[in-house]
């Protein structure tokens, strides 16, 4: 049997911490994650968690709480893990200001215990960060410890290692492949975990199909995966 035989992911939430997703397509819309702790535009923090209307997710780059992507990449990321687990739920998390493609590390965590607090049970980072950090690497230890799974993209250096989080232990380490070989953009360092496609087609902004090549990509494809995996027993 296949796997989208036997599970779409439904009751899966999966956080996309990424650059928002296209919540002007409706295609999305219905498959953003819904907080029911929260009176829609009252401007009234209604579950006290800190942030004032957070329906669909949060803005953290922005301050806002509208995950609108601006840049393209995290639409895309959630278009591969939405064809594999369409019963899922995505709860975009934006780190990146405006459309920009940087984010900082403390974005980054703020975002990884936000996922927590809704019990994400599949973190998807598609990003890569310059040298170790401390405050990220407590975050990562602390969702490890709260069970949820937590997928990393190796990075797009072929002659390099596998870039931080995902050389961590806590984090499946994605790399690239293409027609069963590594792909020209994968590092194949020790700490690779396993692999996926690395060229895949993807919806972009505003709707369009598009190709994309990358191991964030390839991330994207394991993180669907492991949400068609929970669907089948949950727990």
């Amino acid at each position: 049997e296949k796997i989208d035989e036997l599970s779409n992911g439904s009751g899966v939430i999966v956080a996309v911490i990424d650059s928002g997703i296209d919540l002007e397509n409706s295609m999305f819309l219905s498959r953003v994650f819904v907080n029911k702790g929260e009176t829609p535009g009252d401007s009234i923090d209604n579950d006290r968690n800190g942030y004032i209307d957070d329906l669909n997710g949060w803005d953290i780059g922005d301050n806002d709480n509208n995950p609108q992507d601006e840049n393209g990449h995290g639409t895309e990321i959630s278009s591969i893990i939405l064809t594999l687990a369409p019963g899922c739920r995505i709860l975009p998390i934006k780190i990146n200001e405006g459309g920009n493609n940087t984010f900082s590390t403390a974005s980054l965590v703020e975002g990884i215990f936000y996922a927590l607090s809704f019990g994400a049970k599949v973190i998807n980072l598609s990003l890569t960060v310059d040298g170790v950090s401390e405050a990220v690497a407590e975050a990562i230890q602390a969702a490890y410890n709260a069970g949820a799974i937590m997928i990393a993209a190796a990075g797009n250096d072929y002659s390099g290692p596998v870039e931080f989080p995902a050389s961590m232990n806590e984090v499946i380490a994605v790399g690239g492949i293409y027609q069963d070989l590594p792909t020209w953009f994968s590092p194949m360092g020790a700490e690779l975990e396993i692999v996926a496609p690395g060229l895949v087609k993807l919806i972009t902004l505003k709707g369009a199909e598009g190709y994309g090549a990358g191991t964030s990509f390839s991330c994207a494809i394991v993180s669907g995966t492991a949400a068609a995996l929970f669907g089948m027993n949950p727990r």
